[in-house]
């Protein structure tokens, strides 16, 4: 008799297998059809997946925004560039540290969220640029039509002479382990033209 390198396992194991890493094949799957938006006049391009619904603003706020399909809660990403003639007249580091503090963001978000937090800010590289990473997470206030959700926010400034670069991708924090390594992703495709 012949020794096998690969055990044999008792058929209920191999279901439970196969049930196992089905969704992570789904994942991979799905993050192999993509397609990328381009604007030319802001500067910009991004990749995103193909199934994802998307909406674009032009200049002077050219924006795109993505939404995941599925879920009662959306995972969303939005990326955009925003002409600012100030932005020339503050010092690169002062700006991004400014960012780096996450004061503004979360002022912004405790106006229209509960339970704000900042988990950590990080200075990186971005599309060539040095940028501010942030990253929290906040509760939405209940309506009628919704309960309250816990989110997970990943935001990213850069700028160049004339304006800034922005991304914020948000996403359910109970989809955030089926989600996460897409919108690395996306947030990683970012290119500045």
């Amino acid at each position: 008799m012949e020794a096998s390198f690969y055990p044999e396992l008792p058929v209920p194991i191999v279901f439970a297998l196969i049930l196992l890493f089905t969704p992570l094949a789904a994942e991979v799957a799905h993050a192999e059809q993509w397609t990328t938006y381009t604007d030319k006049e802001a500067g910009f391009s991004v990749s995103y997946p193909a199934d994802w619904e998307i909406e674009t603003k032009p200049m002077p706020r050219a924006e795109i925004r993505m939404e995941a399909p599925g879920g009662e809660a959306p995972t969303r990403c939005g990326f955009g560039y925003e002409r600012q003639d100030e932005v020339a007249s503050v010092d690169p580091n002062t700006w991004l540290e400014v960012h780096l503090s996450g004061g503004v963001f979360l002022e912004m978000y405790r106006e229209k969220y509960d339970e704000v937090s900042l988990v950590k800010t990080h200075k990186d590289q971005w599309a060539g640029q040095d940028a501010a990473f942030i990253e929290a997470s906040y509760l939405t206030r209940p309506r009628e039509d919704r309960d309250a959700t816990r989110y997970q926010t990943r935001l990213t400034f850069a700028r160049d002479q004339y304006g800034v670069y922005d991304s914020r991708c948000v996403v359910p924090e109970e989809d955030s382990e089926t989600w996460g390594a897409v919108l690395s992703q996306i947030v990683a495709s970012f290119t500045i033209l």
